[in-house]
């Protein structure tokens, strides 16, 4: 009888719904049998006192045993010592078996525990290592388009269709275009993982007075840049915080590590042609004036797998 279709694809996505689910279904299930082999560990240990005091019963028996044969002239028979080493002996065995016993659960459970929980961790080890491969291969494939794109239309283009630079024609007062061109970015949502907006949708930005946009970007910058240097490392969620942006999950694990052999390391808000050597603060990559009036898109250079570097 052949299987329908639906059937088996019903049970493909829960199997591969609890594939991807395994790490965390094994830790839960190790935290679980962690507690239960807590539960049982107290039930036997409750138990133990009976076990030992069956056990010193049974010591004492032999001794009084061995004593009687020694010291009453009407016991006929004999009791040597290695017949009562051999009695005793019989009854530690005896005793360790019934620990064992009680506590076998215990010992089940918390291998059951150990046993999940690193299995988990080590799924979730070789997917961290996966997605930091994949994303170094995508970057690094990203970034080699960037560089076909440039040597084909011209670092200038790349750079405006890079940064989501719009050309139009400003039009005189006829409505005709009068021959200039008018760049401005897209304000169009951001996909990237990485890119914002400072807008007006930040808590630093100032809708009274545009100029102390252009500062308070600038201030960031220099903020960011001396606590990398300070601190060694700095996330892209910290230098949100400081822009009053949102942070993301990628923020989480992007960053940037100071290399005290590359002194040049920078925190690259990508705003600037040149973030080294900034001559103007009112010189941004669109090599237009940008007054603070408008929001501007930042592009963050430079990051790294932070937990990849260290």
């Amino acid at each position: 009888m052949q299987i329908s279709p639906n059937i088996t694809r019903a049970f493909g996505k829960i199997a591969l719904t609890a594939k991807k689910n395994a790490p965390t279904i094994l830790i839960a299930t190790g935290v679980v049998a962690g507690v239960a082999a807590t539960g049982t560990a107290i039930h036997a240990t409750l138990k133990c006192d009976d076990i030992l005091q069956m056990h010193e019963e049974n010591m004492k028996n032999i001794e009084k045993a061995k004593y009687v044969v020694e010291n009453d002239p009407d016991f006929e028979g004999s009791y040597t010592d290695e017949q009562m080493k051999a009695d005793q002996k019989t009854v530690k065995v005896q005793t360790a078996l019934q620990f064992v016993k009680l506590y076998w659960p215990t010992v089940a459970l918390t291998a059951l525990s150990v046993t999940c929980v690193l299995a988990g961790h080590h799924m979730m080890t070789k997917r961290n290592a996966a997605m930091v491969a994949a994303f170094t291969a995508v970057s690094s494939k990203f970034d080699d388009y960037r560089e076909m794109v440039k040597d084909r239309l011209g670092a200038d283009v790349e750079r405006d269709i890079y940064k989501r630079i719009i050309e139009e024609a400003e039009l005189d007062e006829n409505g005709e275009p009068n021959g200039d061109i008018h760049k401005e970015q897209s304000k169009k949502p951001v996909d990237m993982s990485t890119d914002r907006f400072f807008d007006e949708f930040s808590s630093l930005w100032n809708h009274n007075d545009p100029t102390m946009n252009v500062a308070n970007l600038r201030a960031v910058t220099k903020t960011a840049q001396d606590k990398l240097i300070m601190q060694g490392y700095l996330f892209l969620n910290d230098v949100y915080d400081m822009l009053g942006i949102q942070r993301t999950p990628a923020g989480q694990v992007l960053g940037w590590i100071y290399d005290k052999d590359h002194m040049d390391t920078i925190v690259d808000f990508g705003v600037y042609l040149d973030p080294t050597v900034i001559e103007d603060p009112w010189d941004f990559v669109n090599d237009e004036p940008w007054d603070g009036s408008i929001g501007i898109l930042l592009n963050f250079g430079g990051l790294d797998i932070m937990y990849d570097k260290i």
